[in-house]
C-alpha cells in the first residue's frame, strides 16, 4: 500500500511531478509574459487596467445612451400628441372659417337683396 502512495509511480511521486511540471509551466509563462512586456515595452497591468477603464467607460456609455433613447421615444411621444394637437385645431379653424365664409357670403347676398329690393 505503501508502494501505491509514495513509491515509483505512486501517488505522492506523481503529484509531486505535476505539481514540479506545474511550477515549471507557470515560471515560463511569467519569463514569456516579461520578455513579452519589455519587447512590447508596454505594462500589461497598465493595460490590464485601461481595459477595465475601457469597459467601464462603454459601460457608462450604453447607461447613457439608454437614458438618451428612452428620453428620445417620450419626447417622440410627446411631439406626437401636439401634433394631434395643432391637427385637431386647425380643423376647428378650420370649420370656423367655413362658417365666417358661409356668414359673410350671406350677408353679401342680404345686403344685395336688400339694394336691389330699395331701387
Amino acid at each position: 500500500m505503501s508502494d501505491k502512495v509514495a513509491g515509483e509511480g505512486g501517488f505522492i511521486p506523481t503529484c509531486q511531478d505535476a505539481f514540479d511540471n506545474l511550477t515549471e509551466a507557470t515560471q515560463k509563462y511569467k519569463n514569456e509574459l516579461e520578455d513579452m512586456t519589455k519587447t512590447a515595452e508596454v505594462n500589461l497591468t497598465d493595460v490590464k487596467n485601461g481595459v477595465d477603464n475601457l469597459s467601464d467607460s462603454f459601460e457608462k456609455l450604453i447607461e447613457n445612451n439608454s437614458e438618451l433613447t428612452d428620453r428620445m421615444y417620450d419626447e417622440m411621444k410627446a411631439i406626437s400628441s401636439l401634433r394631434a394637437e395643432v391637427r385637431a385645431l386647425a380643423e376647428e379653424y378650420r370649420e370656423v372659417y367655413e362658417a365666417a365664409k358661409v356668414a359673410a357670403e350671406s350677408t353679401h347676398d342680404f345686403v344685395q337683396d336688400q339694394e336691389t329690393q330699395a331701387a
